[in-house]
C-alpha cells in the first residue's frame, strides 16, 4: 500500500491546493490522509469501471483494444476530483511525520490482521454463513406469508432446521466474541483471557462496529441482537397470519419494525394509517367518488381494505371477482391504535379477523359492494403507546384487544447497561460516527469507558472493570449512559433521576433515536474542524433543553445530564483533544463488551510493541514504557534537549531493554 500512496503522490506532485489546510496535529493529519486514500482509491475505481463500460458495451473488457483503455485511463486521469484528491494526498504526503504514523499504523494494522487471520476468518465464515441463513429464513417466512397452502410440512420441516443450524453457528459466534477462540480449560484455569485472545474480541468487535456503520448508511437503521431478535419475532408471527401489536413508547421504532415486516415479506411499501389522522374508520376503509370521463360511481378503498383486497378501488374489485383473479392482499400497519375511534374500528375489524382466504364479505361503508379476502399476503401491524395519562391515551377496548391478543411484543429502547453485556445505545453511537474507511475521526479519550484494575484477594487475579466514577469516562460513553437513564425515567423505571420521596418520572419529554441517531450523524459530519464533543452534545442538550414544556421535565434533564458530567443550562467550550490514528484492534476495545485480558498477581504488565518509521523507511520497534530519570518517570513520547537538539523518548528495545531515544527532526510517530 505505501507504494500505491507515493505513485498517488507523485501524480499529485503539481497541483497547487487552494487553500491551506486545518491547523491539525501530524496524527490527525496522518488519519486524513488514510481518509484521502481510501476515498481515492474507491472514487477512481468506480469512476474507471463506469468509463470502460460506456465503452464495452457487448465486448468482452478484456478484449478491449489497449488503445481504448489507454483512453479510459487518462479520462480517469483528467477528471478535477481525482486531481485534486491526489494533490491533497501529496501535499499530506510530503510531511514526514505524517508519512511516518501512517506507515507504523498501517504495518501495525496489517500485522494484528495477520496475527489473527484464522480467528478472524472463521468469525467471517461465521457472519456470511449467518447472513445465508437469515435470507432463507425471512424466505421461507416469505412464503409462509404468500402461499400459507403450499408445502406447510415441508416449509416448517426447513424452518426448524434452519433456526438449528443459526443456534449452532450463534453459539460459535457468540464463545468467539467472548473468548476468542481460547479453549476452556485454558480459559478456566486463567479465569479469563490471555492478551492474544483479548486481542482477536477486539478485532471482532471492530468488524461488528464497521458492520453497524454500513448498515446506518444505507437503511438509516442498526439492528443490534436486541432489535435483531424482536424483528424476527415479529416476521414470524406476521408470517403464520398472527396480527401484531407493538406497544412501546415514543420513539422506540414500533413503526420501523413494522415497515421492515412489509418490505421483507412484501417487497413493497406497508399500507399506513394512524389515529391521529384516521379517528373516522369510513375513510379507513373507502369513499365514493366518480370518474370524471364516464360520470360512473365507484369507491376507492383505504388502507384497510386495500390490505384486505389487494385492490385499490371497487372496480378493480368487481373485474378480480369476475374474472377470477387472484390479488395479494398487503401489510397495514394501525399505527397509533388506541387514538382510533374503537368501537368503530372493531366494527370494521372483527368480520375480516374471522375471514379464510378467498371468502366474499361486505362492508357497510361500502353498499353494494362485494368485497373478496386476499388469497394471501394480509397482515396487520398495529403500533401504540402504553395507555398513561402522559400520552393521553386510553386503555383498549378488551374486545379490540383480543383481536391482537397473540402478536402482543413489547418494543423498548435499544439496551445500555452500566454492564459490559448490553452497551447497545453506545455502539449504535459507534458505528454512526465511524466513516466509510472503518476509522473513527474522535480522540479515544473522548470516546470510551475508563477502566480500573481490581484484584480478587483470594486468587490474586487481576482484572480490568468499568471505572465506578461514571464522570471518568469518555464523552460520548458517559452520554449513552446519560440517555439511557433518560429513557428509564420517561418509562418509569428507576433512574439517577430519583431524588428522596421524588422518583424523577418525565411526564411527558423523551429523548428519542430518531434525535440520537440525528445528532450522531451530524457530528460525524463536522469533525473535522468542528467542536469537541462534549462541547457538541452540550449545545445539543441546551437547545433541547430549552423547548422542553413543564418544570418537572426540564429539572429532571439538568439532574441526569448533571450526574453525567453535562451541563446543559451553560454549556462549555471545551477544547478538542487531537486524535490519533487507531489500529483495528484499538478501536475494537472502545466498546466495553469487549473481554479484557486478565492478569495473575505480580505478573509485568507488558505494553504493546509499537513501530517508528524513519524517513528512510528504516522501521524500529519498542515498546512504550516510561524511563526513569532521578525519582521522576518519563513516559513515551518526552520531548528532550541536548546542546540544543531535540530528541524523543520512544520506549524500550524489546529484544535488549535499552531506552530507544531519536532525533525529533527524523518525526515521531508514537
Amino acid at each position: 500500500m505505501m507504494e500505491k500512496v507515493e505513485q498517488i503522490a507523485d501524480r499529485g506532485r503539481n497541483y497547487t491546493p487552494k487553500r491551506e489546510g486545518l491547523k491539525l496535529s501530524v496524527s490527525e493529519r496522518a488519519e486524513q490522509l488514510w481518509g484521502l486514500f481510501n476515498e481515492y482509491s474507491t472514487f477512481r475505481r468506480s469512476l474507471y469501471r463506469t468509463e470502460l463500460a460506456v465503452r464495452k458495451q457487448d465486448k468482452d473488457t478484456k478484449r478491449l483494444p489497449q488503445e481504448e483503455r489507454e483512453t479510459v485511463s487518462r479520462k480517469v486521469a483528467e477528471n478535477p476530483l481525482s486531481q485534486r484528491l491526489e494533490g491533497e494526498i501529496n501535499r499530506l504526503w510530503q510531511d514526514s511525520g505524517v508519512k511516518s504514523i501512517f506507515a507504523a499504523k498501517l504495518k501495525e494494522s496489517i500485522a494484528e490482521k495477520q496475527k489473527h487471520k484464522p480467528g478472524l476468518r472463521r468469525y467471517r465464515e461465521l457472519v456470511g454463513q449467518s447472513g445465508e441463513l437469515e435470507d432463507e429464513y425471512f424466505d421461507l417466512l416469505r412464503n409462509q406469508f404468500l402461499i400459507r397452502q403450499m408445502a406447510p410440512t415441508l416449509r416448517s420441516i426447513d424452518i426448524a432446521c434452519n433456526r438449528a443450524e443459526k443456534e449452532v453457528i450463534g453459539e460459535e459466534t457468540e464463545d468467539l466474541e467472548k473468548k476468542g477462540g481460547m479453549d476452556a480449560k485454558s480459559y478456566t484455569e486463567r479465569h479469563g483471557l490471555d492478551r492474544k485472545h483479548a486481542d482477536l474480541t477486539a478485532l471482532l468487535a471492530y468488524e461488528r462496529i464497521r458492520d453497524y456503520h454500513s448498515q446506518f448508511k444505507h437503511t438509516g437503521v442498526i439492528f443490534t441482537p436486541s432489535r435483531t431478535d424482536l424483528l424476527e419475532k415479529v416476521l414470524k408471527k406476521t408470517s403464520g397470519g398472527t396480527w401484531m401489536q407493538l406497544v412501546g413508547e415514543t420513539g422506540t421504532g414500533k413503526t420501523t419494525f413494522a415497515k421492515r415486516a412489509s418490505w421483507i415479506l412484501n417487497n413493497e411499501p406497508a399500507q399506513y394509517a394512524s389515529g391521529e389522522k384516521w379517528g373516522d374508520t369510513s375513510t379507513l376503509i373507502g369513499k365514493q367518488t366518480m370518474d370524471p370521463v364516464t360520470q360512473k360511481v365507484y369507491y376507492v378503498f383505504g388502507p384497510l381494505t386495500i390490505a384486505l383486497t389487494g385492490c385499490q378501488n371497487s372496480l378493480e374489485m368487481e373485474d378480480a371477482i369476475k374474472t377470477g383473479k387472484e390479488s395479494s392482499g398487503k401489510l397495514l400497519i394501525l399505527d397509533e391504535l388506541n387514538k382510533f375511534d374503537q368501537d368503530v374500528l372493531f366494527g370494521a375489524l372483527k368480520i375480516p379477523a374471522t375471514l379464510q382466504p378467498g371468502e366474499i364479505f361486505n362492508s357497510k361503508y361500502l353498499p353494494g359492494v362485494k368485497l373478496r379476502m386476499a388469497q394471501k399476503g394480509v397482515a396487520i401491524v398495529a403500533t401504540m403507546n402504553p395507555a398513561t395519562v402522559r400520552y393521553e391515551r386510553k386503555e383498549l377496548d378488551p374486545a379490540l384487544d383480543r383481536l391482537f391478543y397473540n402478536g402482543k411484543e413489547k418494543v423498548d429502547y435499544p439496551p445500555m447497561s452500566p454492564e459490559t453485556e448490553t452497551p447497545e445505545l453506545y455502539e449504535i453511537f459507534l458505528g454512526i460516527l465511524m466513516d466509510g474507511n472503518g476509522r473513527i475521526r474522535v480522540a479515544k479519550s473522548e470516546l470510551a469507558p475508563s477502566f480500573v484494575e481490581t484484584e480478587d484477594p483470594a486468587t490474586g487475579i487481576v482484572k480490568q472493570e468499568l471505572n465506578p466514577n461514571v464522570t471518568s469516562h469518555g464523552t460520548l460513553y458517559r452520554f449513552a449512559l446519560a440517555a439511557a437513564e433518560v429513557h428509564k425515567s420517561f418509562t418509569q423505571k428507576p433512574s439517577v433521576a430519583k431524588t428522596g420521596a421524588d422518583e424523577g418520572f418525565l411526564e411527558k419529554t423523551p429523548l428519542e433515536m430518531e434525535t440520537l441517531s440525528k445528532w450522531m450523524k451530524e457530528y460525524s459530519e463536522e469533525i473535522e474542524g468542528g467542536d469537541s464533543p462534549k462541547t457538541y452534545l452540550e449545545k445539543k442538550l441546551h437547545d433541547f433543553h430549552e423547548n422542553i414544556d413543564g418544570a418537572n421535565d426540564k429539572a429532571i434533564y439538568e439532574r441526569i445530564f448533571s450526574h453525567f458530567g453535562f451541563s446543559i443550562t451553560s454549556p462549555s467550550k471545551t477544547p478538542k483533544e487531537a486524535y490519533a490514528p487507531l489500529t483495528p484492534v484499538e478501536m475494537g476495545y472502545l466498546t466495553p463488551k469487549t473481554p479484557r485480558e486478565v492478569r495473575k498477581h505480580g505478573d509485568e504488565v507488558v505494553p504493546r510493541t509499537r513501530i517508528y518509521t524513519k524517513p528512510n523507511g528504516e522501521e524500529i520497534y519498542y515498546l512504550p514504557t516510561a524511563m526513569k530519570a532521578g525519582d521522576n518517570e518519563l513516559p513515551s513520547g518526552t520531548i528532550l534537549e541536548h546542546q540544543g537538539i531535540q530528541y524523543i523518548y520512544l520506549g524500550t528495545d524489546p529484544e535488549t531493554g535499552g531506552n530507544i531515544i531519536m532525533p525529533l527532526e527524523e518525526g515521531n510517530n508514537g
